[in-house]
């Protein structure tokens, strides 16, 4: 089969033609976190600041003439402030490693009609752009912003460094709560171990009445639910149950109806749980303020030699933190890492 050299004028043509969708191809590799777990996914430009008033309750008593009590105020503002940070994606390669054939039969994926060729220029830069979704992924929960390490993990702040601020704000406490301290939970050692199980019943059912009213979602790994469905084999002396009847107990056990569980990847291993409002959880990204979402640029003294960059904004917030919306538990949990097919390490120089 003849081979053509796919050139930097061709990814750079492609890069300017394909530019749009290029710019929401990181959307298609979040759907998961918007679809799975409830999150909002836009592009932002800049700050978004939201507003949460709290009315103070309990305001009537009984009159007594000639006796008057203020309350001395009337509510509270609580504002939750999304604002995308500047990130940034630079590969470096050489233009010989990219060639293309001629199409002489029937191919899985689809050539271009008019050229008989394989579209290898635009999957190269579709390839750049989907794992950068994938590295935000995987981020999301997780990633803490340091600007002294290259790293997804570090590009921009994630849900749970978030968490850990609002609790030492005091936002989030057990005097607020909405901070269950739970322990950790282990796997029974035994056929009478059901303590798993329960634990996650009190957490459960120890939730805002309200926050439970309408239903709400509970962030879970799989396998804290492990632990949970065994212990919970010994509670009914049945090592056959199901996923659907242990969180059929659960509801019922904990008066919650309407708890809907979802899980990811992305979400990482252990024991954190998060029952939370559908919503409750924004990414934003800024797409839209570069010229040129992927730049193919020839930079290098080597003219083979390609520079792909691309730089964006992104942030992620909590809307609010009230019981009534949102209840943790003490746990943390770790992350794991499925950004693209491999990863490249630093290699230790030959001896010679």
């Amino acid at each position: 089969m003849a081979q053509r050299l796919i050139t930097i004028d061709d990814l750079r043509n492609e890069a300017k033609n394909y530019d749009g969708i290029l710019r929401t191809l990181p959307f298609f590799s979040l759907q998961e976190l918007a679809t799975g777990l409830g999150v909002n996914i836009f592009d932002q430009q800049g700050e978004d600041v939201i507003t949460n008033r709290r009315r103070i309750g309990a305001l009537i008593g009984a009159y007594v003439q000639g006796k008057i009590d203020y309350n001395p105020e009337l509510g509270k503002i609580v504002e939750m402030s999304l604002i995308p940070k500047l990130v940034y994606a630079a590969l470096r390669d050489n233009i010989q490693n990219y060639k293309t054939k001629k199409i002489v039969g029937n191919v899985i994926a689809a050539p271009d009609n008019k050229a008989k060729e394989h579209p290898l220029e635009q999957q190269i830069l579709e390839d750049v752009v989907l794992t950068i979704g994938e590295d935000i992924l995987f981020s999301f929960f997780f990633g803490e912003r340091d600007e002294t390490v290259k790293s997804p993990q570090t590009a921009f702040t994630g849900i749970f460094p978030l968490l850990d601020k609002f609790v030492v704000k005091g936002l989030i406490s057990a005097a607020e709560k909405n901070l269950v301290a739970t322990g950790a939970f282990k796997t029974p050692g035994d056929d009478e171990d059901t303590d798993a199980y329960y634990k996650a019943v009190e957490f459960l059912g120890s939730a805002d009445p309200l926050l439970k009213r309408g239903g709400a979602m509970v962030y879970h790994t799989n396998d804290w639910l492990r632990k949970v469905k065994r212990a919970y084999m010994n509670v009914v002396k049945n090592h056959k149950v199901t996923n659907v009847e242990v969180w059929d107990a659960l509801r019922d056990d904990a008066f919650f109806p309407g708890l809907d569980p979802r899980t990811h990847e992305a979400y990482g291993t252990g024991d954190k749980l998060m029952v939370l409002k559908p919503g409750l959880l924004d990414l934003g990204m800024d797409s839209q303020s570069a010229a040129q979402f992927v730049e193919v640029r020839n930079i290098y003294e080597d003219p083979n030699e390609v520079q792909f960059w691309n730089q964006f904004g992104v942030g992620t917030r909590i809307r609010d933190v009230h019981r009534k919306v949102l209840m943790v538990n003490d746990q943390s949990n770790s992350g794991v890492s499925l950004s693209g097919d491999y990863i490249v390490t630093a290699q230790e120089p030959d001896d010679d």
